[in-house]
């Protein structure tokens, strides 16, 4: 008698695709992951058939919050369909589901001693190991035999500018580890508001700090954290087909260490946005390494003996004083040499070569300080599977990491091809062309961004050139607030009309005309930026008139720090001047950029032809 098992034949799963999206730092409410990352695919995505001029549509349905108990346990989830309609009217159509892993709350917060502390031993290896990438990467293509003569001498000035910053912001570790004891101190003083600022800023450390701290130094801590997506991830597994992860900043760690542990069969790719991986493997290896956290801290304060000691050289000469100099200098180039050859390449390219079937997209944008470029460099050889990405969010420290999102044309929408690909509904070439039209889209972004570099940078340099003509007003401010400050201190009466006064100076001309048109800027880039990609997403052409309107705002706001420099700078006081100037030049500069767009300076995809789109 024949008998058959039923744990033979393969189970069918419900979905063919899931996608699992894992956040990085940061106090996170419960869904806000998922809101942030799906809302921009869904309504790109969807607006992106709508412009081929098909039948079709992408969706999101049957949401769910997160259950942490029970059989119906689960991560918060919802449901993705695609459906479009192709030219011999057959219907295409795939449902994926899309889960978060949510971490945020699955460990106990550090106190704020316990942070500091952690903070006080890693930052100098912290700011080295960030400022030791430009050194080893330009240095390693400075020796490319592939590369021409002139462009390896320019790899090696920029190795020898790289080192030179690093060797002189390297000190600055010291007055940062002042700062955040300060903090500490200052959160004792029986001052009301003092207390509050104080814990204000050290819950926002703990919030973003903490989660870092924990994942390097708590096993425990980060068993939870790496249990939890864990979870997630095999639920997710045990229903979908194929799986995606998706993950950004420190979730790309997070996600790294699950699968070093657990490797689901059917997970087919990961997206790491703004790694911050190859940093915290570092300051990781740096716990069962005391030496990498030497070698930060010799460089970062032997600079202050090396001057000690050349101030006494000068002063008095003495071969003794020569040999502790010489001594104190070696231990100084070791230190320096230890942090450019800090390097988890290998160790995370091991790991990586041990998953053929996985596909990795290494996503950085130009720059974001937490990967500060891509995952492999400085002559590592990446896996085969691996595909550096680099993108163009806003072009600013401060601004990139968080801006992924936002980046339709390189981040969102390739994204959402991937994820349709996998249900069987293609959707990124829907109509002839569109593979043009999305290069081209990408090369807009590219543009877009080099030119708020530009206009930022005006901005800037005008609000430098107007502070520096207020320079004798700061210094008043600056003095009168010290003098009341120690006066403060030692328990004398203190007299604010001799801080507001001056104050009432300089403040206006600071928000006026520097801090408010910066922000105009900002605001009418993004709407230019919005304009663009709404465009682009329909395969049309923007509004003349629209372009136009934001050409003049932005001009408008670059000229008006700068037009107020100059008019201080040739005594001019009065604001009428410098307005006639600035509402002149901005209708002269707004359409003169409508004239370079419309002789095609600009990329193709804004054809200045008449028709359909491609």
């Amino acid at each position: 008698m024949n008998e058959t098992t039923a744990a033979a034949e393969p189970v069918a799963k419900p979905y063919p695709l899931g996608v699992l999206f894992v956040h990085g730092i940061g106090e996170q409410p419960l869904g806000d992951t998922l809101k942030s990352a799906v809302d921009p695919i869904v309504r790109s995505l969807d607006l992106w058939i709508h412009g081929a001029a098909i039948d079709g549509s992408a969706t999101l349905r049957d949401g769910r919050m997160q259950l942490t108990s029970g059989d119906d346990a689960c991560p918060t989830h919802a449901l993705l369909q695609v459906r479009t309609t192709d030219a011999q009217q057959q219907v295409n159509e795939g449902v994926a589901l899309v889960a978060e892993s949510w971490w945020a709350r699955n460990f106990v917060p550090p106190t704020p001693g316990a942070l500091m502390s952690w903070t006080f031993r890693v930052l100098p290896l912290a700011m080295g190991m960030h400022l030791s990438d430009g050194v080893r990467r330009h240095g390693s293509l400075m020796h490319d035999d592939q590369t021409g003569r002139l462009r390896r001498a320019g790899h090696a000035l920029q190795t020898l500018g790289w080192l030179l910053v690093m060797m002189l912001a390297l000190p600055l570790a010291l007055p940062l580890q002042g700062l955040l004891a300060a903090s500490v101190l200052l959160g004792l003083l029986p001052l009301r508001f003092v207390q509050d600022a104080m814990r204000a800023l050290q819950a926002t450390l703990v919030g973003t700090l903490g989660d870092s701290a924990l994942l390097v130094s708590s096993p425990v801590s980060r068993a939870m954290i790496v249990g939890q997506c864990k979870s997630d991830l095999s639920w997710l597994a045990e229903r979908c087909d194929q799986v995606f992860v998706v993950a950004h900043s420190q979730g790309c760690a997070v996600s790294y260490l699950a699968l070093c542990e657990t490797l689901p069969e059917n997970l087919r790719e990961v997206t790491w946005l703004g790694s911050g991986l190859r940093k915290l493997e570092l300051l990781r290896a740096a716990e069962r390494d005391v030496s990498r956290i030497t070698a930060g801290w010799l460089g970062t304060s032997l600079p202050f003996a090396l001057w000690a000691l050349g101030h006494n050289l000068m002063t008095k000469w003495s071969w003794a004083s020569a040999g502790e100099l010489l001594v104190i200098l070696g231990f100084y180039i070791v230190g320096v040499a230890r942090l450019v050859d800090l390097n988890t390449h290998h160790t995370i390219a091991r790991s990586l070569s041990r998953w053929p079937a996985l596909t990795l997209h290494d996503v950085y944008a130009s720059s974001d300080p937490v990967p500060h470029g891509p995952l492999f460099d400085g002559g590592t050889t990446a896996p085969t599977t691996v595909h550096a990405l680099k993108v163009h969010n806003l072009a600013s420290w401060f601004g990139d990491h968080t801006r992924y999102w936002r980046n339709l044309e390189e981040v969102v929408l390739p994204i959402a091809w991937r994820i349709s690909a996998a249900l069987g509904v293609p959707t990124a070439q829907l109509k002839p062309g569109d593979s043009d039209w999305s290069k081209a889209g990408t090369r807009r972004r590219q543009y877009r961004v080099q030119a708020l570099v530009w206009l930022r940078s005006i901005v800037l340099a005008g609000g430098a050139w107007l502070l520096w003509c207020d320079a004798a007003a700061w210094r008043t401010l600056g003095g009168t607030a010290l003098d009341q400050a120690w006066a403060w201190g030692w328990g004398n009466d203190v007299d604010a009309r001799l801080i507001t006064s001056p104050l009432r100076v300089v403040l206006p001309e600071l928000v006026l005309w520097v801090l408010l048109p910066y922000a105009v800027l900002m605001l009418a880039w993004r709407g230019w930026e919005l304009i663009d990609q709404r465009a682009f997403l329909a395969r049309t052409r923007s509004s003349g008139v629209q372009e136009w309107l934001l050409a003049t705002v932005m001009s408008a706001a670059i000229l008006t720090p700068v037009s107020r420099a100059v008019g201080l700078s040739l005594g001019v006081r009065s604001a009428g001047e410098p307005l006639v100037v600035i509402a002149l030049g901005a209708f002269i500069l707004g359409y003169t950029y409508i004239l370079l767009a419309r002789r095609d300076k600009r990329p193709a995809q804004f054809d200045r032809k008449p028709g359909p789109a491609p």
